[in-house]
This record gives structure tokens, C-alpha cells and sequence, in this order.
């Protein structure tokens, strides 16, 4: 059964990641503008 909580947690850390990816935070986005002008 250790196998099946190994397999749990490792989903839990992968859909943390997602998380993670989702859209840019606002103040990273105003970083990029300033940069580019």
C-alpha cells in the first residue's frame, strides 16, 4: 500500500506545479513592459 501513498503525494507535488504555471503575476508582467520600452 505504500506504493499507492507515494503515487498520491507525487500527484500533489505535480499540481503544485501546475499551480505555478498558471499566469504571469502582475508585477512580473510590469517588469517585462518596463524592459521592453
Amino acid at each position: 500500500m505504500s506504493h499507492l501513498r507515494y503515487q498520491k503525494e507525487l500527484s500533489n507535488l505535480t499540481r503544485m506545479d501546475d499551480a505555478i504555471k498558471g499566469p504571469m503575476p502582475r508585477w512580473q508582467k510590469k517588469g517585462l513592459d518596463a524592459s521592453n520600452t
